[in-house]
């Protein structure tokens, strides 16, 4: 979301699904370079902290999708060890799966 939010705030595009990756966008690229992103994850993952991908649900299509370019790439990606000492077992469950699905 975070990434996304950038994007659209440094960049207003003139419909929504420009940036967004085709089928459903038309996935044009990033026009420049966006304001520094700092991530903190909150679960383990994805690694979406690493990544220049932003996925959301479409709700209107009932679908997944993203966009992708490499200026989305956050500057920082910083973990906290204390956060995820702290998730309930069942989160950390599931985010550690996630993890092996990756």
């Amino acid at each position: 979301t975070a990434k996304a939010a950038n994007l659209y705030t440094c960049y207003p595009p003139d419909d929504f699904y420009d940036y967004v990756n085709p089928p459903l966008g038309k996935g044009l690229p990033v026009p420049g370079p966006i304001t520094p992103l700092i991530a903190i994850p909150t679960t383990s993952g994805t690694g979406s902290e690493t990544t220049g991908v932003a996925i959301f649900d479409d709700v209107p299509t009932k679908t997944k999708t993203g966009i992708a370019h490499r200026r989305l790439k956050p500057t920082l990606g910083i973990v906290d060890q204390d956060n995820m000492k702290s998730m309930p077992s069942s989160v950390a469950k599931y985010s550690g799966i996630d993890v092996l699905c990756h």
